[in-house]
């Protein structure tokens, strides 16, 4: 199922996000397992605390703007305000991180050693299919799968594709927020602005006309200020970019073997594209391999239900915002201001929803393999019988947290309706 590249590339992706210590994670290519050690989990908490001082830095900035700078007035407050809610969104995620890495690094594990089990090995072939079935619990080698060869499967291409993509997008992201502070180093939420404002340093058309001393102290604190707020920048999206690809690379291959336990179509059309044997769509297999998922499932929802929730929450509202200072406020704010907010709201609505619409479409899935199991072919009625009670007992599978928020099929319509609808409506109300 899983490529050579697509272990190379789970280590780039730990690389690059725990190189700086968003994540504590590291993935050994050799063993194909994720690990922590001391200094991982000292250096996530260095810059989990790191995080927390940038959350309370923009905080104070934001409320000084607020009360004694004109406040909604000054367009400086309002880019300012966006800065802030990150960099709280941000420091409460790694927060989290460091709450429930253990949990994290186990979960990761175990669905990654459980979906491997699926995947053959070239000498399967020569292995006799009835002892293949017969070894199938007992065996380390006998799989559902018994030929895989990830160089030419499509589905491997695609996790790899997936994995690249985002490693390169979210991976050169930060570049975005230095190129902005580049273009508007004044902007009063970044240290260099203050002390600009304040006229402790000279910028831009001045700078030239400073002595060499105030040259110096200049640069030193424009370089320092950049390097910051880069670092920043890298916490906000490498914390995006672990937690997309761990959630792509689980969802994808659970979709896959999803697909495998489907039996016939409503219409008692086959399935002529299974990679797996038929006797994994027997009875008494399909229940100990789907109990084996849910178990799994379960195991990863307790990890990112709360996260899946609290992000959805948090993304509509930054969204809503952005949307509503750019419309409000468009003939007045600067054009690196606009440029930021609009294209943050793009980003994240675009992110999210696709994160929305994979869900839902899994979600919907599950229930579809849940309702083909009536049509199940080859299966005597103590076996009909026995499957039809299992069924009513299986639950689909949803992503979130049971009780507060799941992700169903149109949930997506609806985050990207609310996001237009009470866009215009605060418009209307507050315009």
């Amino acid at each position: 199922m899983y490529s050579d590249l697509f272990y190379n590339l789970l280590w780039a992706n730990s690389f690059v996000t725990g190189h700086i210590g968003v994540g504590s994670t590291r993935f050994n290519r050799k063993r194909k397992t994720y690990y922590m050690t001391d200094q991982t989990r000292r250096k996530t908490l260095r810059i989990c605390i790191t995080s927390i001082i940038f959350a309370i830095h923009a905080t104070a900035k934001a409320t000084y703007m607020y009360y004694f700078e004109g406040g909604y007035t000054n367009t400086n407050f309002l880019i300012g305000y966006a800065f802030t809610f990150i960099e709280v969104l941000m420091s409460g995620g790694l927060i989290l991180m460091n709450v429930i890495q253990d949990d994290l690094i186990f979960g990761m594990n175990h669905f990654l050693k459980y979906f491997r089990k699926f995947q053959g090995k070239n000498n399967f072939k020569f292995v006799l299919m009835k002892d293949l079935i017969a070894h199938r619990q007992n065996s380390d080698i006998s799989k559902w799968i018994p030929v895989w060869n990830p160089n030419k499967e499509k589905f491997s291409y695609f996790l790899d594709f997936q994995l690249v993509c985002q490693i390169v997008i979210l991976g050169g992201a930060p570049l975005t927020t230095t190129l902005f502070y580049i273009h508007a180093p004044a902007t009063p939420i970044f240290m260099h602005g203050r002390l600009a404002e304040l006229g402790f340093i000279y910028i831009n058309e001045q700078r030239v006309n400073g002595t060499w001393l105030e040259l110096g102290v200049d640069w030193t604190l424009y370089l320092g200020d950049m390097w910051l707020v880069t670092l920043g920048a890298q916490i906000a999206f490498y914390s995006l970019l672990f937690s997309i690809t761990s959630g792509s690379v689980y969802l994808f291959s659970a979709w896959m073997l999803m697909f495998e336990m489907r039996g016939p179509d409503k219409y008692g059309k086959k399935n002529n594209t299974y990679r797996s044997i038929p006797a994994l769509r027997k009875v008494e297999n399909l229940i100990r391999e789907f109990v084996c998922m849910q178990i799994v499932h379960n195991e990863m929802m307790k990890i990112v239900g709360l996260v899946i929730f609290g992000l959805h929450a948090a993304f509509s509202q930054l969204c809503l915002y952005c949307n509503f200072v750019v419309i409000e406020n468009w003939n007045i704010l600067p054009r690196t201001t606009k440029m930021a907010l609009g294209s943050w709201s793009l980003l994240v609505q675009i992110i999210w929803a696709s994160v929305l619409e994979l869900c839902g479409q899994f979600c919907a899935d599950s229930k579809k393999t849940l309702s083909s199991w009536k049509l199940l072919e080859n299966v005597t009625p103590r076996e009909k019988k026995l499957m039809s009670k299992f069924r009513k007992t299986c639950r689909p599978f949803k992503f979130g947290q049971e009780g507060m928020f799941t992700i169903k099929r149109l949930t997506v319509l609806k985050f990207l309706r609310g996001i237009v609808k009470e866009t215009f409506r605060a418009v209307l109300a507050l315009g």
